[in-house]
């Protein structure tokens, strides 16, 4: 009966999420999350593809798949001023190899923009052979719309292991959409307090989320020295379905609408 229900994939150097979920409820029916480290995406694609041939996710039919890039590299552009010219332009401008990449564009109505960002080609081409009419999209897309609903103004931090997302919630509407990269934990305060001490920034609450826990000596840090800051939650649909105590519920906002 998959045909009844959705799936929903992030991919990111980082890790792979694969959640099985109903379109009108949301209750999550299975769940499937690996954390790695990888330097390229043709190494993230060998480990998936070794994960599919383990599992055999192929030969499930859900009623809809859809794909979540996990990578810092995008651009948002003005609806009005948007072209696929513009967009290869200043993807092109950034310090990655773009060789062997599709570019894809997602309209994002809420900020009247296109997001452009590029995607591994043979890792495109490997979802689609396997989940024939999926949709490929950019985890900020999902970010951007599930931070939305949460309140009319807010500042969530979704978190890679050498990356994270600010994403500022104001009047419902985003107001600052932003990736910093960094290599340590201290790297990690610094950007953080750096931006926080923005005009605008100095108060409020911080909600963080992604590939972190309490335990995590990332979030210890932060949390001594950003008091305010909590991790994501969310209530959870009541059901015959994973208790949300067996899922990390700070990983839901990159992987499923919410």
């Amino acid at each position: 009966a998959c045909s009844r229900y959705e799936l929903s994939i992030q991919a990111s150097l980082d890790g792979f999420l694969f959640c099985v979920h109903t379109p009108d409820t949301g209750e999550i029916l299975w769940w499937k999350s690996y954390h790695w480290e990888f330097t390229g995406y043709g190494q993230l694609l060998r480990k998936i593809r070794e994960r599919y041939d383990t599992e055999d996710w192929s030969t499930l039919k859900f009623g809809q798949v859809t794909i979540s890039l996990g990578d810092p590299r995008f651009v948002l552009i003005p609806r009005p001023l948007f072209s696929d010219k513009a967009a290869s332009r200043l993807l092109a401008g950034e310090k990655f190899s773009t060789a062997d990449t599709e570019l894809v564009m997602t309209p994002l109505e809420p900020l009247d923009a296109v997001m452009a960002f590029t995607v591994h080609e043979p890792l495109a081409a490997f979802f689609r052979d396997h989940h024939p009419g999926c949709v490929i999209s950019h985890e900020i897309a999902l970010l951007l719309r599930n931070f939305s609903q949460q309140g009319p103004n807010g500042l969530f931090v979704h978190l890679h292991d050498h990356w994270f997302s600010v994403i500022c919630i104001r009047g419902g509407r985003p107001d600052v959409v932003n990736t910093f990269d960094y290599r340590s934990e201290t790297d990690l305060l610094f950007y953080l307090l750096s931006f926080l001490n923005l005009p605008g920034y100095e108060t409020g609450p911080v909600t963080l989320s992604g590939r972190i826990d309490v335990q995590d000596s990332r979030y210890v840090l932060l949390k001594n020295h950003i008091p305010r800051i909590t991790l994501f939650t969310t209530e959870y649909p009541s059901g015959e379905s994973i208790p949300l105590t067996e899922i990390p519920a700070q990983l839901l906002p990159g992987v499923i609408p919410i």
